[in-house]
């Protein structure tokens, strides 16, 4: 699959920390301070995953609908309190992975490097 691991975070504090886990994870990570940033660059270049942390300023269900409904197989990581800003239904049907914090950034480093590089 391989790609770059797209972080969404309008939080410029936790963006650095998951630009950090991502890093550490030995991965190429893209910072985006808005969903619609992360919307207008999507098609810059290849995608391993993305990692948004919740809340997100705007609408994260929306973000996760347009997501899904891209057909993309991107695995896609809330971070965050996602259960009380983004609905179960949307999470669902997004197939989201949803990580509350704090987290283990070794554990999320991990799975995001198994995302973005699956064993086959």
């Amino acid at each position: 699959m391989g790609g770059s691991v797209c972080i969404i975070s309008d939080n410029e504090d936790m963006g650095q920390v998951l630009s950090h886990v991502v890093r550490s994870a030995g991965l190429t990570g893209v910072l985006y301070d808005s969903a619609q940033s992360f919307l207008q660059r999507a098609n810059d270049g290849p995608i391993g995953c993305v990692v948004v942390d919740v809340p997100l300023r705007g609408n994260g269900e929306a973000l996760l609908q347009t997501l899904t409904a891209t057909g993309n197989d991107w695995s896609v990581f809330l971070v965050g309190d996602a259960r009380s800003h983004v609905s179960a239904a949307a999470a669902g049907r997004s197939g989201a992975i949803v990580v509350d914090k704090p987290f283990d950034a070794r554990l999320l480093a991990q799975r995001i490097r198994d995302a973005v590089n699956p064993v086959r």
